[in-house]
């Protein structure tokens, strides 16, 4: 009897790990088609925009992002690109920061249970 319990509880073990990790797997093709996704708006609108805004008086629409590049469209392409990794970057840091308070929350709680 205490055999098949024992079974039995590595089997649910091992079916929860995989669960896991197909979840795990499939939050990771999430997050990468999101960044795909992003990167992919961010190159389109830029091609678009040279078009779309009017012509400047001052300033002619080739050199109107041309801090990277003399090219309009690849301008706004890379600067869009800076904008998204500058994006994801604060985004992982906030995630980092909130695991590293939860984990600092975790370990006094149970520094104050072990008293």
């Amino acid at each position: 009897m205490q055999d098949e319990a024992l079974f039995l509880e590595r089997v649910h073990q091992r079916a929860a790990e995989i669960a896991r990790q197909s979840s795990r797997r499939r939050l990771y093709l999430i997050q990468a088609v999101s960044a795909a996704a992003g990167i992919a708006a961010v190159v389109v609108t830029a091609l678009m925009i040279p078009e779309a805004m009017p012509e400047a008086e001052h300033v002619p629409v080739a050199m109107q992002a041309s801090i990277f590049s003399k090219s309009g469209s690849l301008s706004y392409i890379v600067v869009g690109i800076i904008a998204f990794l500058l994006g994801i970057s604060v985004t992982l840091l906030c995630i980092k920061l909130r695991q590293y308070t939860e984990k600092q929350e975790a370990q006094k709680e149970q520094h104050d249970r072990d008293r």
